[in-house]
């Protein structure tokens, strides 16, 4: 039976009918609203993780830039310590010669293996000092 029949055929029906409509107006407007209010809910939350997701790509691009430092002083720091490494050999070549020098003096003037003594030891103190 249609609403106009409950109507004509039944006339007292029709307020319960009409309170029946008006309840459930009230509860969509009801249902309504709970969807707004979880719909700005949502809004709020996808700003909070929007502007977490700007944060957390400014920390990426922070720690991206010290990275970047960091490996260019740790290239420096591994070219100057072969460096380091090179000027060791060649002073420990320098002083092989020197010494080899030194013993290859035989039966010269006591004079000439004291004053080559004396500038093997000034080249060790020399290359002593450059270290530090």
């Amino acid at each position: 039976m249609s609403l106009v029949e409950q109507n004509l055929y039944a006339p007292k029906a029709a307020p319960e009918r009409q309170a029946q409509a008006i309840a459930e107006v009230q509860k969509m407007h009801d249902d309504f609203s709970a969807c707004k209010e979880e719909c700005d809910q949502l809004k709020a939350d996808l700003n909070r993780s929007e502007d977490r997701l700007t944060m957390v790509i400014d920390e990426r691009n922070r720690l991206r830039r010290e990275l970047k430092i960091y490996q260019e002083k740790l290239i420096e720091l591994a070219t100057a310590m072969s460096n380091i490494g090179l000027l060791t050999n060649t002073a420990q070549s320098v002083m092989a010669s020197a010494q080899e020098l030194l013993d290859n003096v035989d039966g010269g003037s006591e004079d000439r293996k004291t004053s080559m003594e004396k500038a093997l030891a000034n080249l060790d103190k020399d290359l002593d000092g450059s270290q530090h």
